[in-house]
């Protein structure tokens, strides 16, 4: 990763609050838009999510997901282009994470 793209990927996660994220629960896709925080290190997305959410019943220790964030638009452009970062992992129970 070039530092331009380092900078630009640390502003994106820094400067946006949601991220557009897929699970899969009981065998069928689902993506919800939730609220998310960077840790202090920078190794992972803390997403919130109320356990009555569809999209919860996927966030669980050791299932994979994926995950969009999109920067905001800025200005015109030509055609339909998606301006962002893709991210995939999988999910890792947060100590001290509780059920809303």
């Amino acid at each position: 990763m070039t530092p331009e793209d380092s900078a630009r990927l640390g502003g994106l996660l820094l400067g946006q609050r949601l991220v557009a994220l897929g699970v899969v629960a009981q065998g069928e896709p689902i993506v919800g838009l939730l609220p998310y925080v960077v840790t202090e290190d920078r190794t992972a997305l803390v997403v919130q999510s109320s356990s009555r959410a569809r999209h919860s019943r996927g966030l669980v220790a050791g299932a994979p997901w994926s995950g969009v964030i999109h920067e905001p638009e800025t200005g015109f452009r030509e055609g339909p282009q998606s301006v962002g970062d893709h991210f995939r992992d999988l999910a890792r129970a947060r100590e001290g994470s509780y059920n809303t």
